[in-house]
């Protein structure tokens, strides 16, 4: 045999060789990738929170408390994890979580427009907000108290005495036990003070009849000076007449 002819013996062989051990070797099974865990079934799902916050007018008065409501509503009623209401730019006022109806309030201390921000933190800190608009302005000034007209009345006319034609009359004034300083004017230009009752001759032609228009004014410690008015119609004869 000649030297090439040995040679492709000696190859064939190898090639047979290495056949029968690539079928005799086991093939390894491909990896296979681990089943997904099921995801877990959602929970209830997280409330949801309303507010509001009436503005009472919009207006708030210097150094004076304003109030305003405050309504906080859930879906299904748990309350939110904080409410808080931040009064310009005041340091914010922190309350517990609570459902339902509250007065809160600011007070500004300078005149100007500021903003009221009521606000609620849910348990996964979402948080829900609402404003309203204020105008702090000074306080509108108080007006003196004004006389009551019951406070003095005159209570009775009262003829005491006299002629037909100078005719002597008891004047009363009556009202609260602290009147004081009473000053009378009996309408025919003569007047007196000093007394809360008075008396004062009234003099005319006989047969004739005037009215006298009779004013009483005294002072009274919360209201000042207060006065009133009555007529007393006289008929100059004997017969008194009752006004």
């Amino acid at each position: 045999m000649s030297i090439l002819s040995r040679a492709l013996v000696v190859l064939l062989a190898f090639v047979l060789t290495g056949c029968q051990a690539m079928q005799s070797s086991p093939v390894a099974p491909s990896a296979t990738a681990p089943p997904q865990a099921s995801t877990a079934a959602p929970g209830r799902p997280a409330p949801s929170f309303g507010i509001s916050l009436s503005e009472n007018g919009g207006v708030a008065f210097l150094n004076q408390p304003w109030s305003g409501t405050l309504v906080v509503t859930s879906s299904d009623n748990t309350p939110p994890a904080t409410v808080s209401v931040q009064c310009g730019l005041q340091v914010p006022q922190l309350m517990p979580g609570f459902v339902g109806v509250r007065v809160v309030g600011c007070t500004f201390d300078t005149r100007g427009d500021y903003v009221v921000t009521a606000s609620v933190v849910a348990p996964n800190a979402v948080t829900t907000s609402t404003t309203v608009a204020l105008q702090a302005i000074p306080a509108p000034v108080v007006p003196a108290p004004v006389p009551s007209p019951s406070s003095l009345v005159i209570g009775s006319l009262t003829r005491i005495g006299g002629s037909a034609t100078a005719q002597e009359w008891r004047l009363s004034a009556s009202g609260s036990a602290d009147l004081t300083d009473f000053c009378w004017t009996f309408g025919d230009g003569a007047g007196a003070c000093g007394k809360r009752t008075e008396q004062h001759i009234y003099t005319g032609v006989a047969g004739e009849t005037k009215t006298f228009t009779v004013k009483v004014a005294a002072r009274h410690p919360a209201f000042g000076e207060v006065s009133t008015t009555r007529d007393l119609t006289i008929t100059f004869t004997e017969r008194a007449v009752t006004p």
